[in-house]
């Protein structure tokens, strides 16, 4: 049986998931004599800093030079949750103390994190009795988690033994064990034994199977549509269905510990699987395509030695991220093909209409302007669906009255069938461009200067989006063929998604129905999951001479540009 179900750029997948993170293994103390302790303090935002959660502060030494904060990943540039400045301070701000401490790094609020980055140094209490007082650092404006309570204490160190860092303090000496996990790096062996240590004096309130579906249908954060049916396909295969958050920490931990075969989808709760047996079977279920969010899973899969199936159930035609998005998951090639090799029958149907309008209600209120929730997907015409895309994740606002097919539609029930013109497609990805200022030349003889849609059409004449032929035929429907043409030389011309699979269409059955000039654009569209065909009685179709429809065109463009963005 496979480990890796994915269709989508499959071969940067298995780089990533095959990749050895153990990086840190010279794992080291420091012992700073005289050394400060800086709480942290946010740094402004600004072009290079876009993250709110970025800070100054963290240890320096006695002569004020910064020593060190909390990484997440090698390299210039910083990202959420680190620290890697100091700030200025004045002497009389300084409280003096004769204690030695041990600087513990960052407490981070979210779950996901603070069983990870939260914990970073304490590897240390693993190998060593903790003799002196631990001093954390953390962002003045969020609590101290629950979690992060029950875990030290699950390490035998009381309220008492353990402090948040406050003031600008002046130790008599600073130890300052490495951080044995960087989240997006790599991490050290010595981290392991820190978990070992965690989940072995974690005792249950209750018994678990040792076969668990951790489900997020009952988080109180709805962000996950579609999801029932897999909870219900696990469930049919004898399961134990497990609803996290609804479980104190103690039995999250024991029910990953005791448990030989998990599964889940990608994410928080795939991370309690730091708390696993060595070896444990896992099949984690991906519900959104970026491959590179995922490291920090690779890490724990590695370093717990996890028997892991990975299978693609991203259905997300709307844009989004791993953290804070929206997702549909559904019953994919993918996962056909994964229960096909499990040897059982997909017991289970699966209700698309049930969960597409939730879906995109939801989607419209977290991607709108400034959090506020938008009027209902039912209301809106596909126009409204792609400028929200454009304004928020392109901060490019598209004209209505520019595209002309979108007024007409607009009122129309049956508007989204309607075919889209050549001139429309270009119209659309100059609106994406931000319309950029075009000067008029003739380059098509059936486009004169009052067309309406000339500018759209130069511009994508001088940037290869489209061909150098004498007459360009504005007015006329396209084929699926010609419109990924189209975007992949959009694409190209931005040097994005430029990985192309060979052999990617050799399993569909009209693969020689492909014209030669599209050849290569369909087998980029396919391997990067901006289109795939469609499936009936395991006969694989592209559709390559289909007309384009409204709908479809901008699924598309919506799909391309998301897959741009989370390859960034």
């Amino acid at each position: 049986m496979k480990t890796i179900y994915i269709n989508h750029a499959l071969e940067d997948w298995k780089k990533r998931i095959e990749s050895d993170y153990r990086r840190l293994e010279q794992c080291q103390i420091r012992v700073i004599s005289n050394g400060y302790i800086l709480p942290y303090k946010r740094i402004p935002l600004t072009r290079e800093r876009v993250s709110r959660d970025v800070y100054a502060g963290g240890v320096l030494d006695s002569n004020g030079k910064f020593i060190t904060g909390t990484e997440r990943r090698k390299g210039d540039g910083v990202m959420a949750y680190e620290c890697k400045e100091a700030y200025d301070f004045l002497p009389e701000e300084v409280i003096e103390s004769d204690e030695t401490v041990i600087f513990g790094g960052e407490i981070i609020k979210a779950f996901g994190h603070c069983i990870t980055d939260s914990l970073t140094r304490l590897w240390f209490l693993a190998e060593n009795p903790q003799r002196y007082k631990i001093v954390f650092c953390k962002d003045i404006q969020k609590p101290i988690p629950e979690t992060f309570n029950l875990v030290m204490k699950s390490l035998g160190i009381e309220d008492n033994q353990w402090e948040v860092c406050e003031n600008i303090t002046r130790y008599a000496n600073v130890i300052v064990p490495d951080q044995g996990w960087l989240l997006y790096y790599g991490y050290s062996d010595k981290i392991a034994k820190l978990y070992d240590k965690i989940s072995c004096n974690m005792i249950a309130t209750q018994h678990f199977s040792k076969k668990i579906y951790l489900s997020r249908t009952r988080f109180e954060k709805k962000d996950c549509f579609g999801e029932m049916y897999f909870e219900n396909f696990y469930k049919k295969l004898g399961y134990e269905i497990l609803y996290p958050e609804q479980l104190l920490l103690k039995d999250q931990i024991a029910a990953i510990r005791n448990a030989t075969d998990v599964a889940c989808t990608a994410g928080t709760l795939s991370h309690l699987l730091l708390f696993a047996k060595e070896k444990t079977k896992a099949t984690i279920l991906i519900r959104c395509n970026e491959p590179g969010a995922l490291t920090p899973q690779f890490m724990i899969n590695q370093m717990k030695k996890i028997d892991c199936t990975w299978v693609n159930i991203s259905n997300n035609f709307l844009p989004t991220t791993h953290a804070g998005g929206v997702f549909l998951i559904t019953s994919t090639d993918e996962w056909k093909e994964y229960v096909n090799d499990l040897g059982v029958l997909d017991m289970v149907e699966y209700d698309i209409e049930k969960e597409l309008l939730p879906y995109l209600i939801k989607w419209t209120q977290v991607y709108s302007a400034g959090g506020a929730v938008w009027k209902k997907i039912k209301d809106m015409d596909m126009f409204d669906v792609l400028n929200n895309f454009s304004y928020e994740l392109l901060g490019i606002e598209l004209e209505r009255k520019k595209m002309k097919s979108v007024k007409q539609l607009s009122n129309t029930q049956s508007g989204s069938d309607n075919q889209v013109t050549r001139a429309e497609l270009m119209e659309a990805l100059y609106s994406l461009e931000g319309r950029p200022n075009v000067n008029y030349k003739s380059v098509y003889k059936d486009v004169p200067q009052k067309y309406e849609h000339a500018k759209a059409i130069v511009w994508a004449y001088e940037n290869g989006v489209a061909g150098h032929t004498d007459f360009f035929q504005p007015n006329n429907a396209f084929t699926k063929e010609k419109c990924i043409t189209f975007l992949y030389r959009y694409s190209m011309k931005h040097n994005y998604l430029t990985f192309i699979e060979e052999n990617v269409l050799t399993d569909y059955s009209d693969k020689g129905k492909v014209s030669d000039y599209a050849m290569k654009p369909m087998k980029w569209a396919v391997t990067n999951g901006i289109i795939i065909g469609s499936c009936s009685r395991g006969i694989k179709s592209l559709n390559p001479q289909g007309i384009m429809n409204y709908t479809q065109m901008v699924k598309v463009i919506c799909i391309m540009m998301n897959k741009i963005i989370s390859s960034k």
